[in-house]
């Protein structure tokens, strides 16, 4: 049997139309399932918003608060180092007057003690008993 240029070529184009067709059937099916996948994506992105935003509100209610909280330490901080700086002054002036005060009590002590010394060695010179038996 041979067949006429005209009868191949139907042929030639019913096999491509029967291969399109097979193609055709297998992509609409595949789409398909991209589109019920798609939607169920798009379901469950939807039921994600809701938690999202309540997240994302609570997530700007702890900045806030976190904001707050840092310019109370920051404030805190700064009230510390003035007390600081004035109980380390108030320090310094008061060791300074018990310095003076401590000083001025030993140099009292030392004049007091060279006089108590030097009354005790007239003493001694007076009575003529001087411990190793000179006259100072």
């Amino acid at each position: 049997m041979t067949f006429t240029l005209s009868e191949v070529l139907l042929l030639v184009v019913a096999v491509t139309a029967m291969a399109f067709v097979i193609v055709f059937v297998g992509l609409s099916f595949q789409l398909r399932r991209t589109a019920a996948e798609m939607e169920e994506t798009a379901r469950h992105v939807r039921s994600l918003v809701s938690p999202a935003q309540r997240l994302l509100k609570e997530a700007e209610s702890d900045v806030a608060e976190i904001r707050e909280l840092a310019r109370r330490t920051t404030q805190i901080a700064q009230d510390v180092q003035s007390v600081t700086g004035e109980a380390s002054a108030l320090t310094i002036q008061l060791l300074r007057a018990l310095e003076g005060e401590v000083s001025d009590r030993a140099r009292a002590a030392m004049v007091g003690a060279r006089a108590g010394f030097a009354a005790l060695r007239r003493t001694r010179s007076e009575d003529g008993s001087g411990t190793n038996g000179s006259n100072n």
